[in-house]
């Protein structure tokens, strides 16, 4: 939306509803999915709004545009939330991985035991 100053396409829009609105259309849509989906998916997506922003000049971070229905914002601040963001996930995703590495540690460890 920031790099194109365009709204996103329905298609766009349909995919992104997932992650925004959550609830069952969500969780039917991300189970099943094993960590390395998502860690590939924030890889691409990193690489492609690194090109992006090789290509945009400094200035572009003051350009302000609609920032929901009421508000409006500048590329400095909607990019700050997005880079926010993503730090969240990715320590989300650090806390999962860990979390099943445990639980693996733990399932070996009673195979071990009981043999």
């Amino acid at each position: 939306m920031t790099f194109e100053d365009k709204e996103p396409t329905k298609e766009e829009r349909q995919k992104l509803d997932i992650g925004l609105k959550l609830g069952e259309n969500a969780h039917k849509e991300i189970t099943d999915k094993g960590i390395e989906f998502y860690k590939e998916k924030l890889k691409l997506v990193r690489e492609r709004t690194l090109e992006w922003f090789e290509e945009m000049e400094d200035k572009w971070l003051d350009e302000v545009s609609s920032f929901g229905p009421n508000h409006k914002a500048n590329n400095y601040f909607r990019w700050f939330h997005v880079f926010e963001d993503e730090l969240n996930h990715r320590g989300q995703i650090r806390l999962i991985r860990n979390h099943m590495n445990r639980e693996k540690e733990v399932q070996l460890d009673l195979i071990l035991q009981f043999n």
